[in-house]
C-alpha cells in the first residue's frame, strides 16, 4: 500500500537528482544549490521579490541571508531596502545573472520532460492539484506550529 511517506520521498528523490543534475552550474559558476534556488525564485516571483518571501516559501532565513549575501558579492543580485518598512530587502537580478537563469531553467525543462515520460496529460494535471493541496496544507501545518512556538 502506498502511504504519504512514500509520497515525501519522491520530494526527496527529486530534491537529490535536481541537485545532481545542477553540479556543472554550482562549479562553473561558484554557486551553492540554495543560490540557485534563489536566482530561479527571483527570476519568476515579480513582485515577490522580498528575501522574506523566500523565507515564506520554505528556506531558512540563515541559508537565504547568506546564499543573497554571497549572490550580492558575486554582482547577480542588487539589494534595496524597501520603503515601507526597512527590515525587508528587495532582491533584484543583474544582467550577469541572466545566462545563469537561462541554464537553470533548461534543468528543469530537462527534468520535467524525463519525469513526466508516460504519464498522461489528464495524471498529470491531477498530480499537479494533489501536489497543490500538499503545499497548502504543509502551510498551514507550519503556521499552526509557528504560532504554537
Amino acid at each position: 500500500m502506498y502511504h504519504l511517506f512514500d509520497t515525501m520521498m519522491v520530494f526527496y528523490k527529486y530534491k537529490k537528482l535536481y541537485e545532481k543534475r545542477c553540479q556543472g552550474l554550482m562549479k562553473k559558476y561558484d554557486l551553492r544549490i540554495a543560490d540557485i534556488d534563489i536566482l530561479y525564485y527571483v527570476s519568476h516571483a515579480g513582485a515577490k521579490n522580498l528575501s522574506r518571501d523566500i523565507v515564506d516559501e520554505g528556506m531558512s532565513k540563515a541559508n537565504v541571508s547568506k546564499s543573497v549575501e554571497h549572490l550580492h558579492r558575486k554582482g547577480y543580485v542588487t539589494l534595496s531596502e524597501d520603503r515601507e518598512d526597512r527590515r525587508c530587502i528587495h532582491i533584484a537580478l543583474t544582467d550577469i545573472a541572466e545566462p545563469i537563469v537561462l541554464e537553470i531553467d533548461s534543468i528543469r525543462q530537462e527534468m520535467g520532460t524525463a519525469l513526466a515520460m508516460g504519464i498522461s496529460q489528464e495524471d498529470k494535471e491531477a498530480t499537479f492539484r494533489v501536489m497543490e493541496q500538499l503545499c497548502k496544507n504543509m502551510s498551514h501545518e507550519l503556521t499552526e506550529l509557528e504560532r504554537e512556538e
